[in-house]
């Protein structure tokens, strides 16, 4: 499944004979990571959530923690639970997950972190996760400076100094420089939407003058 054979491991899965208890619980890991990546294969995420909690996560190798861990992240996310998918995609990053898949984990951490109310990150800052508190650290010092390129490099530099080994550095410090420098280009177009008729067409008129009047 991690190598994006679906057919084969779906007909895999099919063929198998389930005849111990270790192949059992391999078979609710393997059909949860089918319903996560194939679309022929879905599956609601409260579904996927609930077959994943028939297993017990300890008693898997580090490679099928990993797997277990990404699969609970992405279902979780889905259900907006972001503070629940945040945990599960850090958990995925220490326990073996494929080259490949470690953007989309980092990915996930970031758009969970970003989605968090103040109850969660609470308890995460006070858990000391030191991975997802660096997150939120980089959540909070450029959200509200994403418009200013100059500011944001002020924030990001800061940032960096307190946690110059976070793997933030690596996969979304580069798309906040990309986000600002667009948000910073001056518009060369503008349009303006304004109701022609109906009970707001006279204060429309007014604008669209002033507008013009501005020009």
């Amino acid at each position: 499944i991690d190598a994006m054979q679906i057919d084969s491991a779906a007909e895999l899965l099919t063929n198998t004979a389930i005849t111990d208890e270790i192949a059992s619980k391999l078979s609710v890991l393997a059909t949860a990571m089918l319903a996560q990546k194939s679309p022929q294969h879905a599956l609601p995420a409260s579904e996927v959530t609930g077959r994943l909690n028939q297993l017990d996560a300890r008693s898997l190798t580090p490679y099928q923690r990993g797997a277990f861990y990404r699969v609970a992240a992405h279902s979780y996310f889905a259900q907006g639970l972001h503070a629940d998918a945040a945990s599960a995609f850090n958990t995925a990053l220490r326990n073996s997950p494929p080259a490949i898949e470690v953007s989309s984990i980092n990915n996930g951490i970031w758009q969970s972190v970003s989605r968090l109310n103040e109850t969660d990150r609470a308890t995460i800052i006070q858990n000391g996760e030191r991975n997802l508190v660096g997150w939120l650290a980089l959540h909070d010092s450029t959200a509200r400076v994403l418009h200013d390129a100059a500011a944001l490099n002020v924030a990001i530099t800061q940032w960096r100094s307190q946690v110059p080994a976070h793997p933030a550095n690596d996969y979304v410090v580069e798309d906040l420089y990309e986000i600002a420098e667009s948000l910073s280009q001056k518009a060369s177009h503008i349009a303006l939407l304004l109701p022609v008729e109906g009970r707001y067409k006279q204060a429309a008129e007014a604008l669209r003058n002033g507008f013009l009047s501005g020009w």
